[in-house]
């Protein structure tokens, strides 16, 4: 039996032993879930910096979870920008960000990121203050843009940031700066928290937009 063989059997036993998952009468074809704005998200900041590895490794998985979020679906659905919901009231409605838009999102964010982390590690008081308005996602209009050169740019970045943070110490994650949205003192390895729900909050919503049409957010 070749390798391809048993990677087959596998991934057949691996389904086999699912059946009765995929039965529950719980399960229907779209079942869309509501997402908090990220802007109403609050934080208690109690982990342990002894944790810091498990914290790295799950920002530095975000790109693979990204490109498997998107990667083979129809060109159509990721680049697709709908109605806000009160679009009828508007002469120029708003248009809520396609899938592709909220990946360029996290590729923009990404340098808010890196430069708050050297200032972290500069001892810098307050941090540098995020665009509320997302002009810079707005301006880069990434539903017009191919996928595949989105990732990788957010790939490398994001591989960059990761690795300054393995060759830290953990007393650097110690290390603490005034968070201007927040109004409140938190240390590098909070931020880095903060980066990894800021991440998860993106893939939940590009989610529901690829396998819920009607969603809204």
């Amino acid at each position: 039996m070749t390798l391809v063989h048993v990677a087959q059997v596998r991934n057949i036993r691996s389904v086999t032993a699912h059946k009765d998952l995929l039965k529950s009468d719980l399960l229907t074809k779209n079942c869309p879930m509501i997402i908090r704005p990220w802007s109403e998200r609050s934080f208690v900041h109690s982990g342990s910096v002894a944790d810091v590895r498990v914290l790295i490794s799950r920002v530095n998985g975000t790109s693979a979870r990204l490109q498997d979020a998107l990667t083979g679906i129809e060109e159509r659905v990721i680049k697709v920008r709908t109605p806000s919901p009160d679009a009828t009231k508007s002469l120029r409605p708003t248009l809520r960000w396609s899938p592709l838009d909220h990946a360029g999102h996290l590729l923009d964010v990404d340098d808010l990121h890196s430069r708050r982390i050297k200032e972290f590690l500069n001892e810098v008081e307050i941090l540098s203050g995020a665009d509320s308005s997302n002009s810079k996602t707005e301006d880069e209009h990434y539903n017009r843009q191919p996928l595949d050169p989105i990732l990788q740019r957010f790939r490398v970045g994001r591989s960059i940031i990761t690795n300054v943070l393995y060759g830290l110490p953990e007393s650097a994650f110690e290390k603490r700066a005034i968070h201007p949205r927040m109004n409140e003192s938190i240390r590098l390895f909070d931020y880095l928290e903060l980066i990894a729900e800021h991440d998860d909050h993106h893939l939940a919503v590009i989610r529901e937009l690829i396998w819920n049409p009607d969603y809204t957010h």
